[in-house]
Parts: C-alpha cells; structure tokens; sequence
C-alpha cells in the first residue's frame, strides 16, 4: 500500500525465537505492502500480561495475523513450560473474541490451530508434515471466497508440523487441501482465516527457517535436499494471500 492505513493490522507472535519473529513481521509487512510499527503493530504473546492481552482493543485494528510458532498444542504435559501454557491460554482467549464478533483474522500454523481450539474444533498428531513444499489445492468452497477465489491450483506452499486440525471448527469450511493433510486452509464464520501451510515465508525466509529448525523438524542429514527444495519451490501463489487478506480489509 502507497499510504498508511487509517486503521493498522496488528500481529500476534506466538514464539520466542526472535529471528525468526523478525522474519514473520518483515515479511508480512513487504507481502502486505505494510509498514511495520504504522500499519503493522507487532504484540509479543510471551511478554505481555494477562492484562495487557486482555485490555487489547481488537475493533481498533483493520485485521489480526496470528503466527506460527514452535509450541504445539498436542505437546504432551511434560514438554510443556509455564510459559507456554501462559501463552497458549491467551492466544485462545484472544482467538475466541475474533471468533465471537467474526473479527477479520488470519491465522497461520500455529494460529490456525488456535483459531480452531476457541472454535471448538480438535488438533491432531495424525497429519503431521515434514519439512516440504507440497501441491496444495483450492476447494469448491475456495473458489468461492473472496481471498481465495484467485489463487491458483494447485499451489505450493512450505510445511513443516507436527500438529493439524481433526476436527473442524464449527461454521467453518476448507478452502485448501492436500493429499498429506485435508484442511491446508479454512475460513470460520465470514472473515476469519486460517492456514496450515505458511504463506508468510517465502524461499528467502525459508532459509532463516531451516538454519533454525535443523535437528527439530528434519535430520540434519537431510539438510541439502531440503536447501534444494527451498530453491526450486515456488511458493508465489501462496505468499499472495497474504497481500488479498489486507487488500480486503484495509481500512
């Protein structure tokens, strides 16, 4: 966008490694033709207080991106911090008002999954994905939405999780799929999205990516394949709904 937006987005970061949270910012900032700090407004899930995420004013805002993050909601109790519960608590508490007044939203990973949770929707081990750029396709449904209906299909994508969305949320649709994981993208109610793919990172924020999560998310072994696969992948298609959520609704 030429000019600042009257009403900014704001991003929920839910990690806390902060290369990569710097990544997510400039690079949803540059796909969304945003400024960061004017028309994106960064909270940090971790250091903020109960109060602070409860005090924060959503209708201010043109829209709310949720990111990724290395938590998961289908950690078991014993990998689990304080911090993270403290987090993860938030993060569906503030999922659950966008839920209830249908606030613009975008989702992603981690988000998605905590989008689906407030809406009453379950998370499951069952299709985890490594490291990969896979073919994802647009759905009828998507053809039919306003953020999708241009994408094209299929599209790639970067994945890399272990958690997914079993059960759907309620007044939810797919919008997305592929064959290693059924719901890649979903909308609840008219203007809340989520993804389980990453359209936030293109092939130069997939390397940061990949230098972080080494011995995580793939053998380190795999390393080079996975360099080649970063290089080839073409994720422009994906990184697009990025720029159509805040064309949308920019205000």
């Amino acid at each position: 966008m030429s000019a600042a937006v009257s009403h900014p987005f704001v991003m929920l970061l839910c990690r806390p490694a902060e290369n990569i949270i710097t990544s997510e910012l400039t690079t949803i900032a540059r796909l969304g033709g945003l400024e960061l700090g004017r028309d994106l407004i960064p909270v940090r899930m971790l250091r903020a207080s109960d109060e602070e995420i409860a005090a924060l004013d959503l209708s201010q805002y043109s829209g709310v991106f949720i990111s990724g993050s290395e938590y998961g909601f289908g950690d078991a109790a014993e990998q689990r911090t304080d911090a993270q519960n403290a987090m993860e608590a938030r993060t569906v508490a503030v999922s659950q008002r966008i839920i209830d007044a249908d606030i613009p939203a975008f989702g992603m990973c981690y988000g998605m999954h905590a989008l689906a949770v407030a809406g009453g929707g379950t998370i499951t081990h069952e299709y985890a994905e490594d490291i990969d750029a896979p073919q994802i396709s647009v759905t009828n449904a998507g053809r039919q939405d306003a953020i999708t209906a241009a994408t094209p299909s299929p599209f790639q994508a970067f994945v890399g999780h272990h958690d997914a969305v079993g059960v759907m949320p309620d007044n939810s649709v797919v919008l997305a799929s592929s064959d290693a994981c059924p719901v890649q993208m979903f909308r609840i109610k008219n203007n809340i999205y989520g993804t389980q793919f990453h359209p936030e990172i293109d092939n130069e924020a997939m390397k940061i990516r990949t230098a972080y999560y080494s011995g995580a998310y793939f053998d380190p072994s795999t390393a080079q394949a996975i360099e080649d696969m970063r290089q080839s992948a073409d994720v422009k298609g994906a990184n697009e709904l990025i720029a159509s959520f805040v064309q949308r609704y920019a205000r």
